[in-house]
């Protein structure tokens, strides 16, 4: 599944390059029908045969192998069908070539890892002090929430997941934004067009705020109603939580698309100080 992302991403790229969203839209379509069709089939399967939840689980997550394998022949064919340009050879690269490939790549991959960074710290500053959280604490939850069964941080982190998935749609769909504007301002940016260069960064922020500032405030002023409506264990520690998330949902909307458009003003060094520097913040405010 790993591999065959690699292989998605740089067929993704190839046609994002070209200002064509549908290849990447489409794939990533047929990716989660596949994995949720064949997840809950496969599970479904893996339960009835082993009557072992773990291992439906395995088989569930099989089913995610399958939907990238079907993205990836999707995006192939279509590759093969649209692509005009000649098959270059590794061989035909010099040393100095590749230098400047991953000169270039680097802190688009460093922009694009930041992310996964945010979850990792968070399994360090949020789950496992969770675990060292003393008694009166568990018992003043336990007061406004029922008893809690099971390992208490991992109930706790769990309560957390549910509200930061909700969170995360947000800046996920801004993204998405970002990538498909990359091309068209940095082909404005290389002219020396400003006039359509501020135009088109101009209505990508626009686009991007039609979206966040509704999503942010849906997500507070209805908090509880969504948590209710998702989740039927929702907690009011929850509620509280999308309450907070979706105030900085209206900063998270703007910063991935920001950074995408800095990257293709050719400010790419600005791009890892600014993350660089928020991952420090986190850190250090997490501690505290």
């Amino acid at each position: 599944s790993v591999f065959l992302c690699f292989t998605i991403s740089a067929y993704r790229g190839y046609f994002e390059g070209y200002s064509n969203m549908y290849p990447t839209a489409i794939s990533k379509l047929i990716e989660a029908l596949f994995k949720l069709i064949l997840g809950l089939l496969f599970s479904y399967l893996g339960l009835k045969i082993t009557q072992n939840v773990a291992f439906a689980s395995v088989f569930a997550i099989t089913a995610i192998t399958f939907g990238t394998a079907i993205s990836t022949l999707y995006l192939h064919l279509k590759f093969k069908h649209e692509n005009t340009a000649k098959p270059i050879k590794l061989k035909s690269y010099v040393k100095g070539e590749l230098k400047l490939y991953l000169r270039l790549s680097l802190p688009f991959v460093f922009a694009g890892l930041t992310a996964s960074i945010v979850a990792l710290l968070d399994v360090f500053f949020v789950k496992v002090p969770l675990s060292f959280v003393n008694e009166s604490y568990v018992n003043t939850v336990i007061l406004h929430n029922g008893e809690l069964a099971g390992d208490f941080s991992t109930l706790l982190y769990g309560i957390r997941s549910q509200a930061f998935t909700l969170y995360n749609l947000i800046p996920t769909f801004t993204s998405a934004l970002g990538v498909s504007a990359l091309p068209i301002i940095t082909a404005y940016f290389v002219k020396g067009d400003r006039q359509a260069l501020k135009e088109n960064i101009n209505h990508t922020l626009k686009l991007i705020s039609v979206v966040t500032f509704p999503s942010g405030i849906g997500l507070t002023v209805l908090s509880s109603e969504i948590m209710i409506l998702l989740y039927s264990n929702s907690s009011i520690l929850g509620v509280n939580l999308l309450k907070i998330y979706g105030i900085s949902a209206l900063f998270a909307g703007f910063a991935i698309p920001l950074i995408t458009v800095l990257q293709a003003l050719g400010k790419k060094r600005s791009t890892i100080i600014n993350i660089v520097v928020a991952i420090f913040i986190k850190i250090i405010s997490s501690l505290i």
